[in-house]
Formats: structure tokens, sequence, C-alpha cells
């Protein structure tokens, strides 16, 4: 009968070592993946920013690419068109 006792303590020290163990990999991963989506937002972010510099780069090159003055204000009238939709949506 000791002998069963004591193969059950055993085995439950065994049991929550590899639970203490379990719980300490799984908070290191928790931490990496947290670092891993901190990572993923900055880049998001970063990505984000370039886009609008492109999108101003491709206005401004199509404005000073334009043969006459003509082009030109009919540039700028479609983003104060679009500007002024944009005002719009965030009045409703």
């Amino acid at each position: 009968m000791e002998n069963v006792i004591g193969d059950i303590r055993k085995k439950v020290g065994q049991l929550l070592e590899e639970r203490s163990r379990m719980a300490e990999e799984m908070k290191q991963k928790d931490e990496a993946l947290n670092a891993l989506q901190h990572q993923l937002d900055q880049t998001q972010q970063q990505i984000d920013e370039l886009e609008k510099v492109n999108h101003t780069l491709k206005i401004a090159k199509s404005l000073t690419g334009a043969e006459d003055n003509t082009e030109a204000k009919q540039k700028i009238n479609e983003l104060v068109r679009e500007i002024d939709k944009c005002i719009a949506l965030l009045n409703k």
C-alpha cells in the first residue's frame, strides 16, 4: 500500500512540475506573440505612411506634368471634390 501511495505522489509531483514548465513556456510564447504583434503594427503603420507619401507624389507628378493650366485646374478641382465628399461623410 505504501508503494502505491508513493507512486501516486511521485506521479502527482511530476505532473505539477510539467504543469509549471508548460505554464512558463506558454508565458514566453505569449510574450513573443505580443512582440511580434507590436512589430506587425509598426510595420503596418509604416506601410500606411508610405502609401500616403506615394499618393502625394503621384498627385504632385500629375500636376507638374500637366501640359497647360487647364489640365492642372481640372486635377485640382477633382481633388477639391474628393475632399468635399470626405468632409460630407465626416459630417454625417
